[in-house]
């Protein structure tokens, strides 16, 4: 089974490659609120890696007819990796191979901004 990533899950911003828990929600089919739930877990476990690897956003965004206050996660690939271990279902496993190739594939072409 091939997986398609969604093109926003991986993004770079200041040549650090990052990822959105909006788009990690929507990937993995889950709702935001409990891919934030399993954020504030690894802050609870594990603060000083979770303070390295995931930083907190608020955006103004349309949903339906009104205007909200969203906010979320945008994390690294060690947040994205170790917030993704605790998804284990078959099509989990596929995503976080796409993920960490897709990624792979970004890195290297910031590295080698010549061969883009």
């Amino acid at each position: 089974m091939q997986i398609k990533l969604p093109e926003n899950l991986v993004f770079a911003q200041n040549n650090i490659l990052l990822t959105d828990s909006q788009a990690v929600a929507k990937t993995f089919s889950k709702q935001h609120k409990h891919v934030l739930r399993d954020i504030d877990a690894i802050f609870n476990k594990v603060p000083e890696f979770a303070c390295a690897h995931f930083g907190a956003y608020k955006e103004r965004k349309k949903i339906g007819a009104c205007w909200r206050n969203v906010h979320g996660y945008h994390m690294t690939k060690d947040g994205f990796m170790l917030l993704a271990m605790g998804y284990n279902t078959d099509q989990a496993m596929q995503i976080k191979v796409a993920y960490i190739k897709e990624f792979n594939c970004m890195q290297s072409m910031l590295n080698n901004p010549k061969h883009q």
